[in-house]
C-alpha cells in the first residue's frame, strides 16, 4: 500500500502543480483525473506484482521491467502519437495499458466523463490479468500437489 500512495501522491502533485503554473482545469473535473490516476496507479501496481512472481531474480524483473516500460510508452503514443506509429504497431498499441491510460488522462483532461468508462474499464482488466497471474503463480504449489494426488502420483500401490 505504500507503493500505491507514493505513485498517487507523485501524480497529485504533477497535476497540482499544473494546475497552479499553468492554469490546469480538466474538463470532465478533478474527480475524474483522481479516478484515472487510481486506477492507472493500480494497474501498474498490480501488474508489477504479477511480473514480480514470474521473474526468478531482480535484475530479471527489473530487465523485463524497462522493456515493458518502454514498449507500453511507444504503444500508448506518449513519445509518437498512435496516429503516426507503422500500422501494425498502431494495431498492437489497444494491447498496452499505457494507451487505455493515456486515453483515460486524455479523457478526464478534455472530454466528458462519460468517455472514461471504457479506458478505466480496460485499465481494470489489465489489473485483473496481474492479480490473476500473481494468484495463480501464488497457489500453484498447492494446486500441482492437489493434481497430482488426483492422479495418483507418488503413490505406491
Amino acid at each position: 500500500m505504500p507503493i500505491f500512495a507514493a505513485i498517487v501522491t507523485q501524480q497529485a502533485i504533477l497535476f497540482g502543480f499544473s494546475a497552479v503554473a499553468f492554469g490546469l482545469k480538466p474538463r470532465a473535473g478533478w474527480w475524474a483525473l483522481a479516478v484515472c490516476a487510481v486506477a492507472w496507479s493500480a494497474c501498474v501496481l498490480l501488474l508489477g506484482v504479477g511480473a514480480s512472481t514470474l521473474a526468478r531474480s531482480p535484475a530479471q524483473l527489473s530487465a523485463a521491467g524497462d522493456i515493458f516500460a518502454l514498449l507500453t510508452t511507444v504503444l500508448a503514443g506518449s513519445l509518437v502519437p498512435v496516429v503516426l506509429l507503422p500500422g501494425w504497431l498502431r494495431h498492437l498499441a489497444p494491447a498496452s495499458p499505457g494507451y487505455w491510460a493515456l486515453d483515460a488522462y486524455r479523457n478526464a483532461l478534455i472530454a466528458s466523463p462519460a468517455q472514461l468508462v471504457r479506458p478505466l474499464m480496460m485499465l481494470g482488466v489489465f489489473a485483473a490479468i496481474g492479480t490473476g497471474i500473481s494468484a495463480l503463480i501464488g497457489a500453484w504449489p498447492r494446486l500441482s500437489a492437489i493434481w497430482r494426488q488426483g492422479l495418483g502420483v507418488g503413490r505406491k500401490p
